[in-house]
């Protein structure tokens, strides 16, 4: 649910453009790769020790870019 609202929000489409979303997209559907999504919300949500949740605990869209970008750089994707 905070994954589609990320990948859905104005910040992130305009930073990475709807190709890279859609391949970001592609990459967190694979199973290998979720637990580094979940990783991702944790370090960009307000509360790191809670769970993250739209209406109590969401991610922050540029905390999620950063971190996202970073983990790419770092080739957790490849």
């Amino acid at each position: 649910e905070c994954f589609v609202c990320l990948a859905n929000d104005p910040h992130v489409l305009s930073a990475l453009g709807l190709t890279n979303v859609k391949k970001m997209v592609a990459t967190f559907k694979m199973e290998q790769h979720k637990p580094t999504l979940r990783a991702i919300f944790r370090m960009c949500c307000p509360d790191p020790t809670g769970p993250p949740s739209v209406a109590a605990n969401r991610p922050l869209p540029s905390k999620f870019l950063d971190c996202y970008q970073r983990q790419v750089a770092l080739g957790f994707f490849d």
